[in-house]
């Protein structure tokens, strides 16, 4: 099977994990997970952790993730429309 660059798609592969909350999640509650998300990654259990497993760890603040995760959203819209994919 043809990568997509030998497709002619331009894509850079990216992964990552993150937190997400319901919409109406009051403000006290996210900042609150942020902090103690943001501390528990600073931690060297956490990082040892990381390490083992090759992941980098590149911490965003919400509004940072919420931007890319939006980003990501609209990228993968078009290439879909692109290839043709329709929704079932």
């Amino acid at each position: 099977m043809p990568t997509a660059a030998e497709q002619g798609i331009e894509a850079t592969p990216l992964s990552y994990a993150g937190m997400f909350a319901s919409r109406g999640t009051p403000e006290a509650a996210l900042e609150a997970l942020e902090r103690m998300t943001t501390q528990g990654m600073d931690t060297p259990a956490f990082r040892a952790i990381a390490q083992r497993g090759r992941v980098v760890v590149a911490p965003l603040e919400r509004a940072g993730f919420t931007t890319l995760v939006a980003r990501e959203y609209a990228s993968f819209g078009t290439i879909l429309r692109q290839l043709g994919v329709e929704p079932e």
